[in-house]
């Protein structure tokens, strides 16, 4: 008896492993693909843009081209109008994050040449490069740690701000016949307009956080300067984890795509 019931369930067992496929496979021939939304975001007036994020509410940031495409800045797409946050007088910026009460951060050139030399931007200009937080229309910069420059790279819905920010440190690891930077670059948080330096793995002088969340966890690199992503010690460059109380080693387009 036992030994016929014991048949009688491996049958059932087999039975069923054999059935599994076939309904999956039936599943999937009748699902259908999904359907797709893309959304033309537009320029500024030039011929090129690239949306760097978005929220839950659908606003987009990033930077598009003004007219003649010599020139491009941060923009504020919602609800299909789209807005030009503006420079701080010199003639690039872009916006990198957003979020739920639609803050948005970046970086921002003056009309001051980088008393350095430095092109913390990347565009060529050789123009200072200011992160800033643009809240209620207005485009308000934010502290370094005593250098010239900075970016913002990411928000949280707290309002926390990350990003780099140059200190008045020379960084000897810095070759000047591959890069122009001079400073050390830091890995940092904004809240409430005050700046906080993160540590880096092993003493390297520079560091960048590109993302927060919002339990105030950021993520980034240590080892790497911020220009062209160029690292100034020529080694490579290992992924940071920061949390509130501690570090912990781990480790674009111009249009919206909605699925259906």
């Amino acid at each position: 008896m036992k030994s016929i019931r014991l048949m009688s369930i491996t049958a059932m067992t087999v039975f069923a492993a054999l059935a599994i496929p076939v309904r999956l496979a039936t599943q999937e021939k009748n699902q259908q693909p999904p359907n797709y939304t893309v959304t033309d975001l537009g320029t500024l007036g030039g011929t090129f843009g690239q949306a760097n994020a978005l929220n839950n509410s659908g606003s987009v940031v990033g930077f598009a081209t003004l007219p003649g495409d010599t020139e491009f800045h941060a923009f504020l797409w919602s609800k299909g109008i789209k807005s030009d946050l503006g420079t701080f007088g010199g003639p690039n910026s872009s916006a990198n994050s957003i979020n739920e009460r639609g803050e948005v951060v970046g970086g921002a050139e003056t009309s001051t040449p980088d008393p350095l030399g430095e092109d913390f931007c990347g565009n060529g200009t050789n123009l200072i490069c200011l992160p800033y937080l643009w809240q209620d229309g207005h485009m308000v910069p934010l502290p370094t740690l005593g250098g010239n420059n900075g970016i913002a790279s990411g928000i949280n819905s707290r309002g926390q701000v990350a990003g780099q920010a140059e200190n008045t440190t020379p960084d000897p690891t810095c070759d000047p016949s591959i890069t122009p930077q001079v400073l050390q670059i830091k890995p940092v948080i904004w809240e409430k307009g005050e700046i906080q330096e993160l540590p880096t793995i092993g003493g390297d002088p520079d560091g960048q956080v590109f993302a927060i969340n919002d339990n105030g966890q950021a993520v980034g690199t240590t080892g790497v300067a911020r220009v062209l992503f160029m690292p100034c010690s020529g080694s490579k460059a290992p992924r940071l984890t920061w949390a509130p109380s501690a570090v912990r080693c781990s480790f674009q387009l111009t249009s919206i795509i909605e699925v259906k």
